[in-house]
């Protein structure tokens, strides 16, 4: 029995590395491009937990192209995300005064703005 369940270990073991492999070979691989690429590109690091090179990617982006909504919108969430928040607010209120009406933009400012406020709150209340 203990062979049976010490087989299955490994074999759990090799999948998940694998998979973890097959994860990261595509985050690392991506020769980005264009500034769409790059956008992309950094969005697939986000979504694998890495803020910091997601973030990176569309500062390159902002470099070249310093109105890009998507860049813009992107560092806002990424900031945010590593409680920057004062980065955060620039950002998206850049994004927002070149794109008043995008409504993920919106989102994005309203969820940093409640956040905000929830956080004044917790600390009023716990002094």
């Amino acid at each position: 029995m203990n062979i049976k369940i010490s087989f299955r270990i490994k074999i759990m073991c090799i999948l998940l590395f694998l998979s973890i492999a097959a994860l990261m070979n595509g985050c690392t691989h991506i020769r980005p491009r264009t500034h769409d690429d790059l956008i992309r590109y950094g969005v697939q690091l986000a979504e694998a937990g890495f803020w910091q090179e997601a973030a990176a990617q569309w500062q390159l982006v902002l470099r070249e192209d310093p109105e890009n909504i998507a860049a813009l919108n992107n560092l806002g969430v990424a900031m945010e995300e590593s409680e920057k928040f004062e980065e955060a607010k620039q950002f998206l209120e850049k994004a927002d005064s070149l794109r008043p009406s995008d409504r993920r933009i919106q989102r994005n400012r309203n969820a940093l703005a409640n956040r905000l406020r929830s956080q004044s709150y917790q600390e009023r209340t716990n002094d």
